[in-house]
């Protein structure tokens, strides 16, 4: 990384509303990072306990507009500093079996999951190659390689971003720039239906352990020695 302190690093979190992008802001938020937080509705209302902090700043993005993700992307840049860390988290979910997915619910996936990780890790990248550094850090799920009836599509989105990376992440490690993944099991955020949560909630991990898990891994992967390429977390009794 062209930083070597914590407090230095520039990160663009998407999703950053709610569930385990806003446990993820909250959490860089404690050391300082210069964060810049994106979803298709956000604003400083949405962060009530960042009231009056000059590091945190504010970007409404659809990432499944590639014009919404250059408009974004040049904001960050105004700078010229650059980005030091891409953390793709937004994303839907919709869960039914496969002939009861509506074609709606297909298309936000795959504009959402797909289109949108694709979109803003194709725009952060090439600045990142230029500068020798960068990470971007990808928020996809257990279910990219384990099979769970009805979620076939969502499955399928999160396990096309895995392949995407294990080809990207080969071809540019050799300038310097580090593509991890995350896949989370089972953890109580919106993604689930209330039912589902009021019933596993005490066997589900919290969004709080995955942005535990995320700013160790930054931490870690500043030694340019490694690289992490995968990290799995599930709730400590396995999948529901």
């Amino acid at each position: 990384m062209k930083v070597n302190k914590f407090s230095d690093l520039r990160i663009w979190i998407t999703g950053a509303n709610r569930g385990i992008g806003r446990a993820i802001s909250n959490k860089l938020s404690e050391a300082n990072a210069i964060l810049y937080l994106s979803s298709r509705n956000i604003s400083n209302n949405n962060f009530h306990e960042f009231v009056d902090r000059t590091n945190i700043f504010y970007l409404p993005c659809d990432v499944s507009s590639i014009e919404d993700v250059r408009k974004t992307y040049s904001q960050i840049n105004e700078s010229g500093e650059g980005l030091d860390i891409l953390i793709n988290n937004a994303g839907v979910g919709y869960f039914n079996d496969f002939d009861k997915i509506t074609d709606v619910q297909f298309e936000s996936m795959m504009d959402i999951n797909i289109k949108g990780t694709y979109y803003c890790s194709k725009i952060a990248i090439t600045d990142m190659i230029k500068a020798g550094s960068g990470m971007i850090i990808n928020i996809l799920s257990v279910a990219a390689t384990t099979v769970f009836k009805g979620s076939s599509i969502y499955s399928a989105t999160k396990a096309a971003i895995l392949m995407m990376d294990r080809v990207l992440r080969n071809e540019v490690r050799q300038f310097g720039v580090k593509i991890i993944d995350i896949l989370p099991g089972a953890t109580d955020t919106e993604l689930w239906n209330p039912e589902s949560r009021n019933e596993f909630a005490d066997k589900m991990m919290l969004p709080e352990d995955i942005a535990e898990v995320v700013s160790n891994i930054i931490v870690l992967n500043m030694n340019n020695r490694l690289l992490i390429e995968e990290i799995v977390i599930r709730p400590q009794g396995g999948d529901l």
